[in-house]
């Protein structure tokens, strides 16, 4: 019996299929080879098992019998690959316009985004979390709906106040909440509640990166065109912009493109568009389905109203990029009458734009060194103004904007005292006495008047009058920059500071609250807030405050390249709110640090001394002690994290042993009661007014 019909006759239920897989193979070879008669393979297992001699050779085209193992084709073939047809046509459904909308609800840009399968979620940990968020958002319509993720850029929504989503049948729904987001990885998953009427459907997620030269599709809203597909290959893959991995892409993608799909050829998604490189020819990049698995599946669940992270700096991009793109339109759009008519001055246009927005750049490239960067901002002012004359009107506010910029930075160099920060009157007199000082207000003025809803012209007058000292006209410059941006934490943390120097500590609390919450990662911010509720005496919250401050990374900025650390200054005011809030101990360990890195050693021993004369010690153990630790200036050890000294010896002293003098270890730490160490002789005239305390603390 040949081993076909061996296998063909062996009806074990256990090995049921791998025996018809198995004989199907040796069909299917025999079908490849021409040597597999018809009779054998239309025949039924019953007869097959009858059968004693093989039917004679059939002269039937092998055709007619593939339809019988279409199942095994399948099987060994892998995902069905779709073509660009039925792709567009399977999973465009999929894919949504974001539109981005201010407070006024009136649209200020267009992002794309495409529904994801929330089964990615299930293997999570934390996925319970998102029942929290469910049961948070639930709305009081009556349209039975249910809860759909959606998959976009951070940048796209980073400055939404609303957002609405179009499905690509033009029905439009509202982005509830952003569930996770990561503005280093620039992806962000939000929330929709879909009517069970719609669709919508997720786009399954590729295993891993494709190789290099893998066919690949893009679908999304460049400018708005909702449903552009375009198709291309993976060209590279490339570390770019800060260490982040990219897929580098032919596929065509634009402005307006950014969170949109990229796709293989089965439907399966490998990327999320994200860049266009302006300097180049198709140039596009994608963040790799390898990073947005490793997103989905360890980003965590903090969901936010999609409000938060309006950003003043936004506007200032948005701006420039409306300008670049009127006048490319205007030309590209001109008839050919008009080019011939007025041709050379849309080409003079184009100029004046290019050399403004080349300068605007530069005022944002921080300068090598401080010997250089003064030189700097005076050539970025030279290039802003020499295309003033060619420039549109309608522009020209762009102009006075970066002019005035460069001013404010270039007179934050000539007046070294402000570059920490600090404000004193002397420093202050001398940057209003400053010319570039006077040039920054002059052009920042003119930007406003000619364009009075440019939010980053208030920030940066705001600024001017603040290193002038004069608080009263800096609220009046972010006062109104909060109304424009009532969600904009940037907005809300100016118009506190100014309110907390003029006394108005109620304002500046509200302010700062709300600020912390739409940006709790700023370290400016918490140190304010903390330095606002320690003057109301509220110690907990503020020690709250310092210690996410202190937990925060300082945020360079234009004016302040190299910002500050603050440590030093946090650590100081963090001990002052210890000792006002009663609790010695810390307050000592705060300033001990603070003196460490640095702030001035006169403070810190002037707190230390009062901490001192309020400390309440623990039971005193007075042994007689050995003729070595005989006075103040014996030696003792502290371990690295431990709150209390030891003797040598002592069995704590095991991980890490650190010396110290009796008289600096009785400052900050608390004898431990083990070893029962030397402790400092009482300082009272009568020797004996040592304070006792039945409190002990824990060891450490």
């Amino acid at each position: 019996m040949s081993t076909s019909r061996q296998l063909l006759l062996f009806r074990s239920s256990k090995h049921a299929a791998i025996s018809r897989a198995a004989a199907s193979i040796i069909l299917a070879i025999g079908l490849l080879t021409g040597n597999v008669n018809r009779a054998s393979a239309e025949a039924t297992p019953a007869e097959t098992a009858t059968a004693n001699e093989p039917s004679a050779p059939s002269q039937q085209p092998l055709s007619d019998l593939h339809g019988q193992f279409d199942w095994l084709r399948t099987l060994f073939a892998g995902p069905t690959q779709l073509s660009p047809q039925e792709l567009y046509e399977q999973v465009g459904r999929s894919v949504v316009t974001i539109k981005v909308r201010d407070e006024n609800f009136q649209d200020i840009a267009s992002g794309s985004g495409f529904f994801i399968n929330e089964a990615v979620f299930t293997d999570r940990s934390d996925a319970s979390e998102l029942e929290k968020v469910w049961a948070n958002s639930d709305s009081e319509s009556e349209v039975p709906s249910r809860h759909c993720y959606v998959l976009t850029n951070y940048h796209v929504i980073r400055p939404a106040v609303f957002a609405c989503i179009v499905l690509s049948n033009g029905d439009k729904l509202a982005a509830s909440q952003v569930v996770a987001e990561d503005e280093k990885l620039d992806l962000a998953l939000l929330m929709v509640s879909v009517p069970t009427s719609l669709s919508a459907h997720g786009i399954p997620l590729a295993a891993s990166d494709p190789p290099v030269m893998t066919t690949v599709y893009a679908i999304g809203s460049p400018r708005g065109f909702s449903g552009t597909a375009s198709e291309g290959r993976v060209s590279a893959y490339r570390e770019i912009l800060g260490g982040n991995n990219w897929l580098q892409t032919t596929a065509p993608v634009s402005p307006g493109s950014s969170g949109g799909p990229l796709l293989l050829a089965d439907g399966s998604l490998v990327g999320v568009t994200t860049l266009v490189h302006p300097e180049g020819q198709n140039l596009n990049f994608a963040i790799p389905v390898s990073v947005i698995h490793s997103f989905l599946s360890t980003a965590p669940f903090q969901a936010r109203d999609i409000a938060v992270g309006a950003s003043i700096p936004w506007h200032e991009m948005q701006a420039f990029a409306d300008m670049n793109e009127a006048v490319k339109a205007k030309q590209s759009n001109a008839s050919i009458l008009e080019l011939l008519l007025v041709g050379v001055k849309y080409e003079a246009d184009r100029k004046a734009v290019a050399i403004l927005s080349d300068a605007w750049r530069e005022l944002d490239k921080p300068p090598a060194d401080d010997e250089d960067a003064l030189a700097h901002y005076q050539k970025v002012i030279a290039s802003a103004q020499g295309g003033e004359t060619s420039l549109p009107d309608q522009f020209k506010y762009l102009m006075h904007y970066v002019v005035g910029k460069a001013s404010l930075c270039a007179a934050m160099q000539a007046e070294p005292d402000a570059k920490d920060g600090t404000r004193t009157e002397e420093s202050c007199i001398r940057y209003r006495t400053n010319g570039y000082s006077t040039d920054a207000y002059y052009h920042l003025v003119k930007a406003i008047e000619l364009k009075p809803d440019f939010p980053a012209a208030y920030e940066q007058l705001y600024q001017h009058h603040r290193l002038s000292g004069k608080w009263a006209d800096a609220l009046l410059m972010s006062d109104p920059l909060v109304k424009r941006m009532p969600r904009c934490a940037e907005a809300l943390a100016m118009r506190a500071e100014c309110y907390r120097v003029l006394g108005q500590a109620d304002s500046a609390r509200q302010d700062l609250e709300a600020a912390t919450v739409l940006s709790p990662a700023n370290r400016e911010l918490n140190y304010q807030f903390a330095e606002v509720l320690t003057g109301f005496g509220e110690y907990d919250d503020a020690i709250e405050s310092y210690q996410r401050a202190l937990a925060c990374e300082a945020s360079p900025s234009i004016l302040l390249p190299k910002p500050p650390d603050l440590r030093d200054k946090l650590h100081y005011r963090l001990g002052v709110a210890y000792r006002k809030a009663g609790n010695v101990e810390k307050a000592l360990h705060e300033f001990a640090t603070a003196k460490a890195l640095g702030w001035s050693a006169d403070d810190c021993d002037r707190q230390i001394a009062e901490c001192q004369q309020h400390r309440v010690l623990p039971v005193a153990r007075l042994y007689p002690l050995p003729s070595t630790l005989q006075g103040n200036q014996a030696t003792v050890y502290v371990t690295k994290s431990g709150r209390k000294y030891h003797r040598d010896g002592c069995e704590y002293l095991a991980q890490s042993k650190i010396p110290l003098s009796l008289a600096d270890a009785e400052r900050m730490y608390e004898p431990c009661s083990h070893c029962h160490p030397p402790v400092p002789r009482p300082s009272g005239p009568d020797g004996v007014n040592v304070a006792i305390s039945q409190r002990a603390a824990p060891h450490d």
